[in-house]
């Protein structure tokens, strides 16, 4: 499963009961419909669960799209499960993060951001993050954190969202592999999941020179 356009393809091996999902605005309301129908006869109190899980899918596609992702998957939901999953996987595309977009500073730009973002997190959020070394990909930073959904107005809710973000320097830009999740009681089985995705994930970009790779190193 992948994606190609006229810059790059990105090719990926999604697990089983994953399907791809469009969350662009002329289909993603189509797309939440979809998922919420699929969740409705197997969710306790599905009255009272229904809107959190709707502004949570609205604002996660929302931000999605406004923050480059292009392609993106999703569970598919089986009654016949005795646990239902809901989480996404998604690839969005940024800009370098450095000025001169060589590997050890594409990565250090990299973690300075998160580092900062890492420094503003609140009572009961965590991050994580990691240098990691990825099959197809070389080196690349991975961010691991529960973190508070925000509101219209920018405030922190009282409703959390696990995510395993992996930062994947390539050609002239960064590739956001993000994997996240309303579930956070499951997180810990979630980023085990999400890091083996990445893992799976390639990159092909156009008159791209390919980088170096190294082993793990811890950040913090």
């Amino acid at each position: 499963m992948g994606l190609t356009n006229e810059q790059y393809v990105i090719s990926m091996v999604p697990p089983q009961g994953w399907h791809e999902i469009e969350v662009d605005p002329k289909h993603r309301e189509i797309e939440i419909e979809r998922q919420l129908g699929q969740l409705r006869y197997v969710v306790p109190s599905w009255r009272t669960v229904y809107p959190a899980l709707r502004r949570y899918l609205v604002k996660a596609y929302a931000d999605a799209w406004k923050s480059g992702v292009r392609y993106a998957i999703a569970t598919d939901i089986d009654p016949d499960d005795a646990v239902q999953v809901m989480a996404t996987f998604m690839i969005a595309q940024l800009p370098q993060a450095s000025v001169l977009g060589d590997l050890d500073d594409e990565l250090d730009a990299v973690i300075e951001t998160l580092s900062s973002e890492q420094a503003e997190l609140g009572d009961g959020e965590f991050m994580s993050l990691q240098k990691v070394n990825l099959p197809k990909m070389g080196t690349a930073v991975r961010a691991q954190s529960i973190t508070s959904l925000v509101d219209d107005k920018g405030g922190k809710t009282n409703r959390r969202v696990a995510s395993l973000r992996t930062f994947i320097p390539c050609g002239e830009h960064v590739f956001v592999v993000t994997g996240a999740t309303p579930q956070i009681d499951i997180a810990d089985v979630l980023f085990d999941l999400f890091a083996s995705m990445a893992d799976t994930v390639s990159i092909e970009f156009v008159n791209s020179s390919a980088y170096a790779s190294t082993s793990g190193e811890e950040i913090s």
